[in-house]
């Protein structure tokens, strides 16, 4: 970790400079004040390990995944010198390893990745067999959603409710706020709220939310490394009269989440109807009610710590 640290910021990691006390870990339990709501499968329960054992017991039949992941684990088990997994379900996770493995020891310069999984010039090949490897790991990522949705939108959005939905909650609080704030005039107060939030994530907290917004061609790959996946609020006029709605970007390219969208911009009625949608229950997930307090307009909307009580 430290080499590779090093390799992108052009110096080695000092304690000093990140100190246990000052850092957030995210996998904390969940507490008023730290950032828990990054974390997937927050709403653990009867209801989330019952559909995580139903994915499981379909994964091992699927054709998909018995058959063309498979062979394709295979192949990269003999080029890799590595044990073929005996279980489905450890497929992702060794293609995973390979997929990392990969990236870093061709982007570091590391002359030791099999040249099966490179193009002519050392990097790892998006369109050969390294490319197959990165769309089939980022298919196991998103398993669990698309084998919902295989089965209806009710399904689905049982599940991703429980899986990640909560995470939307988060993301409409931050934006109904700023709307708030905005259609009230006070959104240039002394103590307004901060205008942008940045969050660091990995291709297991971007790649579902890609999937749940419906973008699924950008959620077919894996996110690259400094990929962005930009929720930014759009404003015309002031007040009461004031006009709001949302562009999405990943990775500087626009994307078009909202039913029927043709433009770049979506309307924010229509953009906070589609992340309230995978809002969980208070009952289903009291782990996030519970911790989380709502900041805007949206107390009135989604369930309270109270509700849950």
């Amino acid at each position: 970790i430290e080499e590779v640290y090093t390799g992108l910021c052009g110096w080695a990691p000092e304690l000093g400079v990140f100190p246990a006390h000052a850092v957030i870990v995210s996998a904390s339990h969940p507490a008023r004040g730290n950032p828990f709501w990054l974390k997937p499968g927050l709403c653990s329960g009867a209801e989330l390990d019952r559909y995580n054992r139903e994915t499981a017991v379909a994964q091992e039949s699927d054709p998909f995944w018995v058959g063309e992941v498979g062979q394709l684990a295979a192949k990269v088990a003999s080029l890799t010198g590595h044990y073929l997994p005996k279980d489905v379900a450890e497929y992702r996770p060794f293609l995973s390893s390979i997929v990392d493995c990969t990236l870093c020891h061709a982007c570091l310069g590391l002359d030791d990745a099999p040249r099966a999984l490179l193009n002519d010039e050392g990097a790892p090949d998006e369109l050969g067999l390294f490319g197959r490897l990165d769309r089939v790991e980022t298919a196991g990522v998103l398993w669990p959603f698309t084998y919902f949705r295989r089965l209806g939108e009710g399904a689905f959005l049982r599940y991703a409710r429980l899986a990640f939905g909560y995470y939307f909650v988060v993301l409409a609080d931050r934006m109904q706020a700023a709307v708030d704030r905005i259609s009230r005039n006070e959104h240039e107060k002394v103590g307004a709220s901060p205008a942008i939030f940045i969050q660091v994530m990995s291709d297991v907290n971007i790649s579902p939310q890609l999937a749940m917004l419906g973008l699924e061609e950008a959620a077919s790959v894996r996110p690259q490394w400094l990929a962005t996946l930009i929720t930014e609020l759009w404003v015309r006029g002031s007040g009461s009269s004031a006009e709001f709605s949302v562009r999405v970007l990943y990775s500087g390219k626009i994307q078009r989440p909202c039913p029927g969208q043709r433009g770049a911009l979506c309307p924010w009625s229509a953009f906070r109807a589609l992340l309230l949608k995978f809002a969980p229950d208070a009952g289903s997930c009291p782990q996030f009610y519970d911790n989380y307090d709502l900041v805007s307009s949206l107390k009135s909307e989604v369930p309270s710590p109270e509700a849950s009580s």
